[in-house]
């Protein structure tokens, strides 16, 4: 999955509840970007970084929202994982 900010708003990489992954790693690319939950966006990924989260359970990519830290300077995301069967 693949998204590319267009604006300074939050923005989802993925917006169906139904993808599932039990482990997945955030790349950002061009500029760093915020991530969070659409309660609080503190997590923060500088460019060219990568986060990764493991759940068994399962975790909700459209749980996800990314913001540009910079504005105008719009990061990539890309995120990669494994599907929960």
């Amino acid at each position: 999955m693949v998204a590319t900010a267009t604006n300074d708003t939050p923005f989802r990489v993925e917006t169906n509840p139904n993808v599932i992954l039990t482990s997945l790693n955030i790349h950002c690319y061009n500029n760093p970007c915020y991530y969070g939950n659409a309660y609080v966006l503190q997590g923060k990924i500088e460019a060219n970084g990568v986060v990764w989260f493991d759940n068994p359970n399962g975790i909700r990519i459209s749980d996800f929202l990314f913001q540009n830290v910079v504005a105008g300077s719009n990061t990539t995301i890309v995120i990669v994982g494994v599907k929960k069967v």
